[in-house]
């Protein structure tokens, strides 16, 4: 177990590479959040339009190009967002669909209790913005309500980008190659006190403690100061607020650890399994989970002594060994060991080994990685660049449109008795020039030649407009009226080609998926077991709300996990909703009104319905008895993804024809099945008369299954 200081020196080790690898990086997250947020020119291009005092020559143009596509392709992956599910590792299909059922009741109940649908459309948008999105899930043993249950609840929360660190040589998708992760909280030096049991003022480091992850800190007045103001923002964070920076650093180590047969396959009587199983047993019980507030153990490494192959660590080895002697013959490996160390400046306040050992429990969603500048970008960083052009040739334009709106005037300085007059009533006031006497020829007052505003501010804009339109997204996924009233085939085609150039993000969401699954599937068995025996609440696909006793002896030792199929268009879900329609249309037709509900049901699951309103209907809508409705909606699920295609309204119309012989088919099928048992005592007969006669005999009643 590695001790407090061994673990600050290697946090704050990896922490400086990342700073120094890293600057670009949060550089470009600075600049696509502005961008974003609709700010697209920096200090130095506003100041152009600015005269010597400082005061506005002219309003600066910042349209917006950028946050509606953005938004309305967060807005789709929230809507399509795929689901995590467990499958229980068992031989006996009662056991695995048992087992895999709590499960997935658990997570559901800790997904919708930690909010996590929220947190996560937060971590898409950031992941969307500057390239990159981070959520940290764990327990939480601070009770802050009744709800809340006595050994805690497993949260999730959405971590600031520029907040997060990372190891700057990780470049595969979400970072899943990463040596070590951190981020950093800032509290109010009281506030740490109390959050940090038996800790002391000298033990906090200020916000800036010699470097700063961003180069911005923050601001009192809100927003951040730049490395400008960046002394005094620090002062008045130390002295005034006395603020102060704590660290939660992850990484791993490569340790040994051993495998060897289980004694209790050794044994050679009943007596050395009983005394073998006694000696395991003294073992096992020195390795404790972790538990409330985080209690640190010399060993979290706990081994199933049900399985013939054991898995030990040096320490459990030591005590093998001892216990059984080298004959178990244990045979070393090497694997990675996942380490947590709270931290600030050089104080430890906690390091212990991660509840999950399957990875860092701060969880990636990344976007696109630029090789040549190595580093993540989204979706802004491609609009960028013609947003700002966009901007500046629209704000210069601007001016010059309204610096020559009247063309302004010559005046001669006895032309008029009151030249302010003359100013307020006719001209603007930068647009008079007063001339001395006799030095206009055409008279003393006439009109200035105006300028030609070019049309190369026009081609820039125009061009600018063009590239934000081919790096952004289709108008028509933005709901453009006039886009979407063109040829359903097209709009959907449009549509498509949207989430095929988005295919690398989606990728990212379904890789989270999977890898979050897995680490809440290792909290929620110490969750478990820390709440043993009470009730949660659990809520079920159709809404319907039923209560859980939890239990360690409901879960198995091991799951695996799938993701549901890839997102659909709503155009795409309410197509399969027609598409179910017409199969519940024609199967009341033909009078299977059993089966017609089922699929009446089941359309609803693809249409914005409520919650509340879609329990309603499908439990009014839900057959009471069997009549085939289960193999058809096994069948129908196993086409969805065939039907919501341009050729479903040719394949619904085959489907249509095939549910109006549904009479007739299963008339057949009960001949044939006559057919065959009548076919089929004909071979016994036959067999009955051959050589093999006595072999069928004795080997008991046979049984036949014919299929047709």
């Amino acid at each position: 177990m590695l001790s407090k200081d061994e673990a600050v020196k290697i946090a704050e080790r990896q922490r400086k590479e990342s700073l120094a690898g890293l600057g670009e990086q949060y550089a470009n997250t600075r600049k696509a959040i502005e961008f974003y947020n609709g700010d697209t020119m920096s200090y130095r291009d506003r100041v152009q339009f600015m005269d010597t005092n400082g005061a506005k020559k002219s309003a600066v143009v910042q349209f917006n190009d950028i946050q509606s596509p953005v938004d309305s392709v967060i807005g789709f992956m929230a809507q399509n967002r795929r689901r995590a599910v467990f499958v229980a590792r068992s031989t006996s299909t009662q056991e695995q669909q048992t087992y895999s059922r709590a499960m997935n009741d658990i997570h559901g109940y800790v997904r919708e209790n930690a909010n996590a649908d929220q947190v996560e459309t937060d971590q898409d948008a950031d992941m969307m913005i500057n390239g990159y999105g981070a959520i940290e899930t764990d327990i939480s043993y601070v009770v802050g309500n009744a709800t809340r249950l006595p050994g805690g609840e497993i949260i999730k929360c959405r971590l600031n980008p520029e907040s997060v660190g990372w190891d700057p040589k990780a470049t595969a998708k979400n970072l899943l190659d990463a040596r070590w992760v951190y981020y950093f909280d800032e509290f109010d030096l009281k506030d740490a006190l109390d959050l940090f049991d038996k800790s002391k003022r000298d033990d906090f480091a200020p916000p800036d403690d010699g470097d700063t992850e961003t180069g911005y800190v923050p601001n009192p007045e809100g927003g951040f100061y730049d490395r400008i103001r960046e002394q005094d923002a620090v002062e008045w964070a130390s002295k005034d607020r006395e603020r102060v920076r704590v660290y939660n650093h992850q990484f791993f180590m490569f340790e040994t650890f051993y495998r060897i047969k289980n004694p209790l396959f050794l044994a050679r009587t009943p007596e050395e399994a009983l005394l073998a199983q006694a000696r395991m047993d003294v073992i096992a019980a020195d390795n404790e989970m972790v538990g409330p507030e985080g209690v640190e153990t010399e060993d979290l490494f706990a081994f199933n002594p049900s399985e013939e192959i054991l898995t030990l660590s040096e320490k459990q080895n030591r005590l093998f060994v001892a216990a059984f002697g080298p004959e178990i013959r244990p045979i070393s490996f090497k694997r990675k060991v996942f380490y947590t160390v709270v931290y600030s400046g050089k104080h430890a306040f906690s390091v212990f080994r991660s509840i999950s050992q399957q990875g860092f429990s701060v969880k990636f969603k990344t976007g696109v990685f630029n090789a040549s500048k190595k580093i993540w970008v989204g979706m802004v960083n491609s609009m960028m660049e013609p947003a700002e052009y966009k901007n500046k040739a629209l704000t210069e334009l601007m001016f010059t449109i309204a610096a020559n709106s009247k063309g302004g005037v010559l005046v001669e300085e006895d032309a008029v008795k009151d030249i302010a007059e003359f100013e307020k009533k006719w001209a603007r006031t930068d647009a008079v020039v007063v001339m001395r006497s006799g030095s206009l020829a055409q008279g003393k007052i006439q009109e200035k030649a105006r300028p030609a505003v070019g049309t190369g501010l026009e081609g820039i804009i125009q061009l600018s407009d063009a590239s934000l339109q081919t790096n952004g997204v289709d108008p028509a996924f933005v709901g453009d009226i006039s886009e979407a009233q063109q040829s359903g085939i097209l709009y959907k085609r449009r549509i498509r080609q949207v989430i095929s150039k988005m295919a690398r993000y989606f990728d990212s969401l379904a890789l989270y998926q999977k890898e979050d699954a897995r680490l809440c599937a290792d909290l929620i068995r110490v969750w478990v077991q820390n709440n043993e025996g009470e009730l949660v609440r659990i809520t079920g696909e159709n809404g319907e709300a039923s209560f859980m006793m939890l239990s360690e002896d409901a879960l198995a030792s091991e799951y695996d996990v799938d993701i549901e199929e890839a997102p659909q268009t709503p155009e795409d879900k309410e197509q399969t909703a027609q598409v179910l329609g017409m199969y519940a249309d024609k199967l009341a037709s033909v009078g299977n009104s059993g089966a017609a509900s089922a699929f009446y049901a089941e359309s609803l699951q693809y249409l914005p319905v409520d919650g509340d309103v879609r329990q309603r209907l499908v439990k009014a809508l839900t057959p009471s008895g069997d009549d085939g409705t289960a193999a058809i909606i096994q069948e129908l699920q196993a086409q969805i993804a065939a039907l919501t295609s341009e050729a479903a309204r040719a394949e619904a119309a085959k489907v249509a024809a095939e549910a109006e012989l549904s009479k007739a088919r299963a008339e057949k099928e009960r001949v044939l099945a006559g057919k065959a048992k009548a076919e089929t005592l004909g071979v016994l007969e036959s067999a009955r008369q051959t050589s093999f006669e006595n072999d069928l005999m004795q080997s008991g009643p046979v049984n036949v299954n014919v299929s047709i």
